[in-house]
């Protein structure tokens, strides 16, 4: 057996069906794909590196270009132009578009011109990530890090023999191991890293190699979870096998190629496939820190398939770092949805313990474990293993831990093995949870007679680690989602900033632009501790929505100045003004006062301005005509008209007619149909009916009916989608046209 000390610092550069839809490409048609599971996105990944696999001496440089080739939309909506894209894919399972471009160059400038056209929506390039020892990229907006040490030693073999820290015999896992052996079930802990050597024999029988796989877009297959060169994983594979029994299993999860490249998003997906594949515990001893010029809202990805996994009830322990800095300055460490896993280590007289000098620190740490010179498997020829130092060997203790919370409560979700934790959690440090240690490190010695422990316990709330709003929701009071299942004690709500959110009760009420915690409460009883579950509330600005009563205006040289109106609908509070295009036919007031100066057509349109609330929004155009004066008529000849009629009741062809704001009575859903029924108006001479698959009635589709008619089936809609749907009134006098308000918008379901 060889042993050797290492301290490693591992560095990361910068962290099939169709659609029926396509979209446009600089003129060419992109149909869009749908991806419904990680494995085909990697699959997707793996052809589009098809040309560096051909190469011979592919260099990190040359995949972090191709990772870059590809954009990430957080978005469902059809994208009307990709701007140059050769592929556009959809994935269901995150809810987001990946595109494929030829260049790093074109997916940059495509990113550029998609933030303009989709505000709002979260797109950027995927971001490279390298699994090389202490290299890091200095025009990097982001510096990504493998947790796995603080310091980088000379590798060779050292005089001095390095004594090991047991952190399994300090955690009681070695106790809990023999205590635990005839325990029934499993449990399955998936291993997101580099891999895991399938030869070593301490994963002979602890391997689930069914459902183990490659991510990676190497040409080794989608099979080839081999931990062929880095060891990392290895190593922390090792260190869960050695602290549990046989009844728990590893699901190694390789996302790092042969370069030792991954990116972003396939790290996302291998938190997708280990929960979609029913891992109970996840460990990711990896994370980046979070530099000037990273988007808060970079995190967005990863963390929405951190909710997933909550929901599914597995577990997610991340390593806080290595940098030694706050734990908010590194991810997925600092995202609410994952347990944060700092570095403990004896002290120099072995009769205490302290924080590694490495280790992260903050308040959102959450546990430590032991993390330097820790003994562990290594790549290699048989029984080869290493002594290593970081957080990420103190992760995959504490993800043991988890897995042993899941043998015996296999129910539990992250929220209740955590509060198990703190049940078994030995404070180090200041009283309760400091910024040096969290609440301390578990111990597990007892656990195995969890059942006749009397001291009182940690309640479990599981709620949302963090619920999005916008402006639009101002007057929209919600619940939160909230499973109270381990504990008795009173459930109270408190908002740590009223000016963004208010509670009442359980109810939240959205106030303003920003972001709060509600801090929910389980009072202290005779049995549990008081504890507290905190909820992020993110409220940004909303959508303003304009009505323009009348949308097309006909009208002489000759006819009188007039006045264009649109309407704010609220919560909208920006102010409204009227713009024109550039013209010789009219000028427009900001209040929508016309002056007519030539003759043609052109377009107005009502301008919602930005406020502290909401986002610019601007309506559909207002089209103006403006014709040559007829030429006179020959006067009649009243003297013929026997009935006393005159033509002085004749309208105005400028002259438009008063509509009343239309009213849906009902949606009738049927298949791939819906029938609409609403209020006749007598002044109508028609009906528009618009439908959309978004809200905000982008790309709307619009059928029409007889002024008569008061229902209209709207058919050859998409079975189970979601339709929003509106009606006006028209009138068409002359050459005027008038047009109703739309009526509020209904939604349904098609069948």
């Amino acid at each position: 057996m060889r042993r050797r000390f290492l301290a490693f610092v591992c560095c990361f550069g910068m962290l099939a069906s169709l659609l029926p839809c396509s979209v446009k490409a600089n003129g060419r048609t992109t149909n869009v794909n749908l991806l419904e599971t990680p494995e085909e996105v990697a699959e997707v990944f793996y052809r589009q590196n098809a040309s560096l696999r051909k190469s011979k001496g592919v260099t990190v440089q040359d995949q972090q270009n191709e990772i870059r080739k590809r954009v990430i939309v957080e978005s469902a909506q059809t994208l009307e132009n990709t701007y140059g894209a050769v592929k556009t894919y959809y994935y269901t399972v995150g809810g987001y578009q990946i595109l494929l471009y030829d260049s790093a160059d074109q997916a940059e400038l495509a990113v550029t011109n998609l933030k303009k056209d989709y505000p709002g929506v979260h797109i950027f390039q995927d971001i490279p990530v390298t699994l090389e020892e202490a290299a890091r990229d200095g025009d990097a907006d982001v510096q990504v890090e493998i947790q796995d040490a603080a310091e980088k030693e000379d590798e060779s073999e050292t005089e001095t023999e390095i004594q090991a820290f047991d952190g399994i015999h300090m955690m009681g896992m070695d106790k809990l191991k023999e205590d635990a052996k005839d325990w029934s079930g499993d449990a399955t802990v998936a291993v997101i890293d580099s891999g895991i050597d399938e030869d070593h024999p301490w994963f002979t029988t602890r391997l689930d190699r069914k459902n183990s796989v490659n991510l990676a877009a190497d040409g080794l297959g989608k099979d080839a979870y081999n931990d062929p060169n880095q060891g990392h994983g290895t190593h922390v594979a090792g260190i869960v096998t050695q602290a549990t029994p046989v009844q728990v299993k590893i699901m190694a999860v390789r996302v790092f190629d042969l370069t030792g490249s991954a990116s972003y998003t396939t790290i996302t997906l291998g938190v997708d496939y280990a929960v979609q594949h029913n891992a109970d515990v996840i460990n990711m001893s990896l994370g980046f820190e979070i530099l000037p010029g990273f988007e808060s809202d970079d995190t967005d990805l990863m963390d929405e398939a951190f909710a997933r996994a909550l929901k599914a009830g597995t577990t997610v322990c991340v390593a806080s770092g290595n940098e030694y800095t706050d734990t908010a300055r590194s991810y997925p460490a600092s995202s609410r949805w994952t347990i944060a896993v700092g570095s403990l280590e004896p002290d120099k007289d072995g009769n205490s313990y302290i924080r590694s000098d490495f280790s992260n620190n903050g308040t959102l740490l959450d546990f430590a474990a032991p993390g330097r010179n820790i003994f562990s498997a290594w790549i290699g020829e048989g029984e080869t293993t290493e002594i290593a130092s970081g957080t990420s060997m103190a992760t995959p203790h504490l993800a043991a831990a988890a897995a042993y919370v899941k043998l015996k409560h296999p129910d539990y979700n992250q929220r209740e093995v955590y509060s198990v934790f703190r049940d078994y959690a030995v404070d180090l440090g200041e009283p309760g949870k400091d910024t040096e240690f969290g609440y301390g490190y578990v111990d597990f010695t007892n656990y195995a007679a969890e059942d006749q422990n009397t001291a009182k316990k940690y309640q479990a709330i599981t709620a949302p680690a963090q619920i999005n709003k916008t402006m639009n929701d101002l007057d929209k009071p919600f619940t939160i989602d909230i499973e109270f299942s381990r504990g008795n004690g009173t459930l109270s709500f408190a908002s740590t900033d009223e000016k963004v959110a208010k509670v009442n009760g359980s109810q939240v009420q959205v106030t303003g632009v920003g972001s709060c915690e509600i801090v929910i409460t389980a009072s202290e009883t005779d049995q549990y501790y008081q504890t507290e579950e905190r909820v992020k509330i993110r409220v940004e600005k909303g959508q303003q929505t304009i009505n323009v009563p009348v949308t097309e205006y006909h009208k002489y040289l000759s006819d009188k100045n007039f006045k264009v109106t649109a309407s704010i609908e609220k919560p909208g509070d920006g102010k409204l003004v009227f713009l024109a295009n550039e013209n010789d036919v009219l000028k427009v007031t900001e209040d929508g006062y016309v002056t007519i100066s030539g003759t043609g057509t052109t377009q107005i349109y009502a301008v919602a301005k930005a406020s502290d609330n909401f986002v610019r929004q601007v309506s559909d155009a207002i089209t103006v005509t403006i014709e040559e004066d007829p030429k006179p008529q020959p006067k009649p000849d009243n003297s013929q008209n026997q009935s006393g009629n005159t033509d002085h009741n004749q309208q105005n062809p400028g002259t438009t007619v008063s509509l009343k704001k239309a009213v849906i009575r009902k949606v009738q859903p049927k298949k791939a149909q819906v029938k609409v029924t609403w209020k006749k108006q007598a002044a109508a001479g028609s009906y528009e009916i618009r439908y959309a698959l978004k809200k905000n009635m982008k790309n709307a589709k619009t059928v029409k009916a007889n002024g008569k008619k008061s229902s209209v089936t709207i058919k050859k809609l998409k079975s189970g989608k979601k339709y929003y749907i509106q009606v006006r009134a028209v009138k068409e006098s002359g050459t005027a046209v008038t047009k109703g308000a739309w009526s509020t918008k209904k939604s349904v379901r098609a069948k």
